[in-house]
């Protein structure tokens, strides 16, 4: 394990563009030096409204001319509406194809500001600062931005990756603890789908008890195996659908939460999905028993749900699933297990296996 406090980084190398994912404890002086070698004629930084303490040490390394836009968002507003404000705030602040976006926030925001900036001008550059353990381990590399439209998830978006990402483990401190836990969902899959003693490593240990050198440790091994998938597969043609575990059935269920006013958060949703998944790996002869009953053990370590809180519309749990983008027509597909750290995607489920494993996680 790395020295307290150390930093580390790995420097994907995406479609001949290579950019620096650092981990580390205080990021400001890493930012100050990134843009120092930069040319940004303008800087507009969206700052969600809970971390602005931690922003005000940030912005100290910054020139005054930075602006600022306080942004209050979530799931919930990841919408068209919410890019407008955005291109309005871009073009008050007299942006350009030299300038560059910062978003402090969570993987929602970052989602939102990331398609905001690819599509303003036809892009411009974006840094990731995210806040949250979900989008440390997860939301903030790999390019992806997207909002929601029709009800549907993401449904529209583009890659569009950023130019740093500066994961600074001091913004978990700002955090209620089911955030951390919702964060979780993501560790936990990464190993699930590539990597079994990644998984056994942090699969028996609450969050509640890590220190800040185990979330270095933590956030930077899921970051790596992420930002190997991603290199491998940037725009999601074969393997880089193996991180879609848990999400086929985890996104309808965040989709329905949202809409019976019981918001899941995004980890919460996947974890559930996750066991439907893995019931269905199991069903298909993919999976033995007892690795479900293991994911099940960890995830519920973490205090996050096995089980739908919620009463569900079966109908309407079917549409979302239906609607999902990653689907091929009217074939449902499903990223699957055959074991701890192997994983197959683009499996072709029966709708009768899909309902059974539904029926388990009401």
């Amino acid at each position: 394990m790395s020295h307290p406090l150390t930093p580390l980084s790995i420097s994907p190398t995406i479609e001949g563009h290579s950019y620096s994912v650092v981990v580390r404890s205080g990021c400001g002086g890493a930012l100050a030096e990134h843009l120092a070698t930069q040319s940004h004629r303008g800087i507009i930084a969206i700052v969600d409204a809970t971390v602005l303490d931690f922003w005000s040490e940030l912005s100290s390394h910054l020139p005054s001319s930075c602006h600022l836009v306080e942004w209050r968002g979530g799931e919930h507003q990841k919408g068209i509406d919410a890019v407008q404000s955005l291109w309005n705030a871009f073009q008050s602040a007299e942006l350009d194809r030299t300038s560059v976006v910062i978003s402090v926030g969570g993987g929602a925001q970052g989602d939102l500001v990331g398609f905001a900036a690819a599509t303003f001008k036809r892009g411009i550059s974006v840094i990731q600062i995210p806040t949250t353990l979900l989008s440390q381990v997860d939301a903030s590399i790999g390019g992806k931005t997207g909002i929601n439209f029709g009800g549907i998830k993401n449904l529209v978006g583009v890659i569009h990756h950023p130019t740093l990402v500066l994961a600074d483990v001091r913004a978990l401190a700002t955090l209620p603890e089911r955030d951390l836990r919702s964060g979780m969902a993501e560790v936990l899959k990464h190993g699930i789908i590539l990597d079994g003693p990644y998984f056994t490593k942090w699969a028996k240990q609450s969050c509640s008890t890590f220190s800040e050198n185990d979330w270095i440790s933590l956030i930077h091994g899921s970051l790596a195996i992420k930002a190997a998938i991603v290199a491998a597969d940037p725009h999601e043609r074969s393997t880089r659908k193996l991180l879609n575990f848990g999400h086929t059935i985890g996104h309808a269920i965040e989709a329905l939460s949202l809409e019976e006013n019981s918001a899941l958060t995004h980890g919460e949703a996947v974890a559930i999905g996750m066991v439907a998944e893995a019931r269905i790996s199991a069903t298909m002869g993919l999976l033995a028993q007892e690795v479900v009953l293991a994911i099940e053990e960890a995830l519920t370590t973490q205090g996050l749900p096995i089980r739908i809180p919620f009463s569900v519309d079966r109908r309407l749990m079917h549409q979302k699933i239906a609607a999902d983008k990653k689907n091929v027509g009217s074939e449902v597909r499903f990223t699957l297990l055959t074991g701890i750290g192997s994983s197959i995607f683009d499996r072709v489920v029966p709708q009768d296996t899909i309902d059974g494993a539904i029926e388990t996680i009401l």
